[in-house]
């Protein structure tokens, strides 16, 4: 099911973040998003936030995982993990020029001590490599244009209260530092989380209470802070309805263990149905993915799951 967003036109947005309570498929979705945006023709990058892998089974690669810069596995797609200390590595080089000068500066044992105590620094570089990619331009040189290399980015977040910090890092260090060489990238980033026809956050959860009341809390927190704007809902893991007249199992009740199976499964779909209840007035639109039996989850999965998710376009 999918019911169009209110006030906001999706088609030009290129970042796309992916977050909820641990455990809810986060990265599948985000995979499966990303399958969607390739399927299109977009040209797209696949971001993991310094986690153990979890796309390379679901894509369908081999070898030794995502790795800390930037991978075409396919044609229009290219996947990315982002490190702290890569990306730290790579701005320090961006500004001092000189990989000697980089060793020289950030090898020494005071300035690693010194780096340790700096509030949200690996979320900030983090942050900042994932700007830089966003911003990078399709061609440079004589060939140079306004397109931008990657018309879709996918970042498969952490779960919501360290994505919450993600999200709100550049805007925070903006209101708190006046003045320096970073404060105009950070100002920039900020801008971009912000802008809601170019970036959105979209939630998934289970159809449970306990992920729904993440995810309302997570929307409320969205709304209030106004770091980055709320996308989609994406609720994983619906169960088809098999019972639309509960009743009708009374008349299995000389049927023992069916008719026990059949009684917990109405208890499900009902609570199910009770938490989608509470999500539809949350102002966001809604995208059910229904329950995949099979195990492990891989590229056909996606396939299937991407057939849903036109309305992130």
């Amino acid at each position: 099911m999918f019911s169009s967003s209110p006030n906001v036109d999706r088609a030009g947005r290129q970042i796309h973040f992916v977050t909820g309570k641990g455990g809810v498929g986060k990265s599948f979705v985000s995979c499966a998003l990303a399958r969607r945006f390739v399927d299109a023709g977009k040209n797209t990058l696949l971001c993991q936030v310094n986690a153990r892998d979890s796309h390379s089974g679901l894509l369908g690669l081999r070898g030794g995982g995502i790795p800390d810069d930037l991978l075409e596995v396919e044609p229009r797609l290219t996947v990315l993990n982002l490190n702290p200390a890569q990306a730290l590595h790579e701005y320090a080089l961006m500004t001092l020029k000189l990989e000697a000068l980089y060793r020289a500066v950030f090898d020494n044992r005071l300035t690693r001590t010194f780096l340790r105590f700096v509030p949200s620094l690996n979320e900030l570089t983090m942050m900042g490599k994932l700007w830089f990619h966003a911003e990078e331009p399709k061609d440079t040189g004589l060939f140079a244009s306004d397109r931008r290399r990657f018309d879709r980015v996918v970042v498969d977040c952490p779960s919501t209260g360290h994505a919450l910090k993600l999200f709100s890092v550049s805007r925070v260090l903006t209101e708190t530092v006046r003045v320096g060489p970073m404060v105009d990238k950070t100002r920039q980033m900020a801008a971009v989380w912000n802008d809601p026809g170019r970036t959105a956050v979209h939630v998934v959860t289970l159809p449970e209470e306990l992920p729904v009341n993440e995810t309302l809390e997570l929307l409320g927190k969205l709304k209030n802070e106004r770091t980055a704007q709320a996308g989609v809902v994406v609720v994983n893991q619906v169960l088809p309805r098999l019972f639309s007249k509960p009743a009708l199992l009374d008349r299995l009740s000389d049927l023992g263990a069916i008719n026990e199976v059949g009684r917990r499964r109405v208890q499900r779909e009902a609570m199910e149905a009770t938490q989608r209840a509470r999500l539809s007035g949350c102002g966001q639109s809604l995208v059910e993915v229904p329950h995949l039996q099979e195990s492990p989850l891989g590229p056909a999965h996606l396939h299937r799951v991407a057939a849903l998710l036109g309305g992130f376009e």
